[in-house]
């Protein structure tokens, strides 16, 4: 299957260094891809959902329709398929089998931003497996990093320019926490893991308003992180229950 994963995709977190067997293996442990394969290996895919791609430096890369397509792909190769999940991954044999997703039909965006709104709508949906909270936060840093102003990934998500202003700032203080020194390796698939949701940590303490300029009254506030005791706090909030 002739198309690659997406590596901006919004549902995991993928390292600059990351192969794509990484990411096949993150999809699988966070985005439940085997239950998936198990379904797709008995019916096939449903009728009606095209995924969305996107041609960029020369491959093709799905937007829309990531977990289908790593199910795919390790289905119709099992030497993709994670030793440590080999055991349990469904398996097809039969040409039959094999005819119902080796062809998949696809919508083409002529870049990523046409794609957006169809990508709001699409995980918004009922019955549409909804990004996780992490998920969305990763979408938000994206669309920031690709040159959107906060009001227009408001728009872009259906979104408040308030809840986008929050949604960054608990982005950046998760990142601050993964990126924090001496975190044992549990701490550490705690703070990645996609399940993680936000804890109201006392905003107050850990986000200063700061002006971009002192000398302009008319700057915006912008928010610097203060260090004082976070790792404390980071490591209390990712303890484990007794």
């Amino acid at each position: 299957m002739d198309i690659a994963l997406d590596r901006d995709n919004p549902r995991i977190n993928v390292e600059p260094n990351d192969k794509e067997s990484d990411i096949i293996r993150k999809l699988i442990k966070y985005e439940d891809v085997l239950d998936l394969a198990r379904k797709i290996a008995k019916v096939g895919l449903l009728p009606g959902e095209r995924i969305i791609t996107v041609q960029e430096s020369g491959q093709w890369v799905v937007l829309e329709g990531n977990r289908r397509i790593c199910a795919c792909k390790l289905l119709l190769s099992p030497n993709l398929v994670p030793a440590e999940y080999r055991k349990t991954f469904p398996k097809i044999t039969t040409a039959s089998e094999i005819a119902l997703i080796e062809k998949v039909d696809a919508d083409v965006a002529p870049d990523r931003r046409s794609a957006e709104p169809i990508l709001t709508l699409r995980h918004t949906e009922s019955g549409v497996r909804k990004w996780k909270p992490v998920a969305r936060m990763r979408r938000v840093r994206r669309l920031l990093d690709e040159g959107f102003s906060v009001e227009q990934i408001a728009t872009e998500t259906n979104s408040s320019v308030g809840g986008i202003r929050k949604t960054i700032r608990e982005y950046r203080l998760l990142q601050l926490a993964i990126d924090l020194a001496g975190l044992t390796v549990a701490e550490q698939a705690k703070l990645e893991d996609p399940d993680l949701k936000t804890n109201p940590y006392p905003h107050e303490h850990l986000f200063a308003p700061v002006l971009q300029d002192a000398g302009n009254p008319n700057t915006r506030p912008q928010f610097r992180i203060e260090h004082s005791h976070l790792g404390r706090r980071v490591r209390r909030e990712i303890a484990p229950s007794d």
